[in-house]
């Protein structure tokens, strides 16, 4: 049996942990230190637009579908979407919503290459056993020639 190919391994998915942990801490001490001001609320949500767009990007080169705006998961198009309608309203945003997000995404992405994995495995041995039915019936058959003209 082949191993499962994930498209983010165990390390980039650190590296996307880690990246997504620094962003939620910045966003915490921004609005902690300008959080009365509006200016705070800005410099937070363009902290979170460019978070999405380098997520996005970073999960399109690896052939991974998230945010929940295509792919089939329901898993990753509830919490993708979710997180990012909280992450537009004042006050929670200033709570970690990156790490969760990010993190349920490569979740779901491993849930994904295990299924596929899977499906695959289900499919090489219907052919393998199908191709050794083929032959036994492929042998009957002949058997059964011979005994119709042995008669």
């Amino acid at each position: 049996m082949k191993p499962v190919k994930y498209r983010i391994g165990s390390v980039g998915a650190i590296f996307m942990l880690a990246a997504a942990a620094t962003i939620d801490l910045l966003q915490i001490l921004i609005d902690l230190v300008l959080g009365i001001l509006a200016v705070g609320f800005l410099a937070s949500a363009a902290i979170s637009w460019a978070a999405f767009f380098g997520f996005w990007m970073w999960f399109l080169a690896l052939g991974v579908s998230t945010f929940g705006f295509s792919g089939k998961s329901a898993k990753k198009k509830i919490f993708g979407i979710s997180f990012r309608l909280l992450e537009a309203v004042p006050g929670i945003e200033a709570f970690p919503m990156w790490t969760p997000s990010i993190y349920l995404s490569i979740s779901a992405s491993w849930d994904e290459d295990r299924e596929k994995a899977e499906k695959e495995r289900k499919e090489e041995e219907s052919k393998k056993s199908g191709g050794a039915q083929q032959r036994e019936s492929a042998n009957d058959n002949y058997k059964q020639g011979k005994t119709k003209q042995a008669a």
